[in-house]
């Protein structure tokens, strides 16, 4: 009979800790599903704040002030950003998070930019060895889908983007 609950608890150990595995990989994934919609939102209302003929946004940190309530992950988590020709978006990597499977993670979010934008290249995540946004195979990401290549150096427009943080841009129209 020991040997039988015995057995039983050592089962149940097993279990909790393969599905612990299981869990955590789906938790990151939905994780950084997430962070990508919400880095893919406030992009586009930067874009609809700074585009158009009628608007001007001045060149550094893209103040979303109608979201003002709405929002605690912009200006802290999620930044955007303009030199008056391209707009940049990054999820922040914050010192604390550093130590932690940010990295991971962020590396997740890009591959989810890069797949909501239909591998056009405005998405990926930053290198700041090549000062470029890598999508895919670390290709050197191309504003209008390979019409204009580009790179990025950080800080852009003030905005320092780290190493390895997820990045959208787009051209100001």
């Amino acid at each position: 009979m020991q040997m039988f609950v015995f057995l039983l608890v050592v089962m149940a150990l097993y279990a909790m800790l393969d599905t612990g595995t299981v869990d955590r990989a789906a938790q990151m994934t939905a994780s950084a599903d997430l962070m990508a919609k919400q880095i893919e939102y406030y992009h586009t209302q930067a874009l609809n704040l700074c585009a158009g003929p009628a608007a001007s946004c001045p060149a550094g940190q893209i103040a979303l002030t109608q979201l003002a309530g709405d929002s605690w992950v912009y200006g802290t988590d999620v930044i955007s950003s303009t030199d008056g020709t391209h707009i940049v978006t990054t999820w922040h990597l914050r010192p604390q998070e550093a130590a932690v499977d940010a990295r991971h993670l962020y590396g997740n979010i890009g591959a989810v930019l890069v797949s909501d934008t239909e591998n056009s290249g405005m998405a990926g995540t930053y290198s700041a060895a090549t000062h470029s946004v890598a999508s895919g195979a670390g290709s050197s990401a191309t504003a209008n889908a390979g019409q204009m290549s580009f790179t990025i150096a950080s800080p852009f427009a003030g905005l320092v983007i780290n190493d390895g943080a997820p990045v959208l841009v787009s051209l100001v129209r």
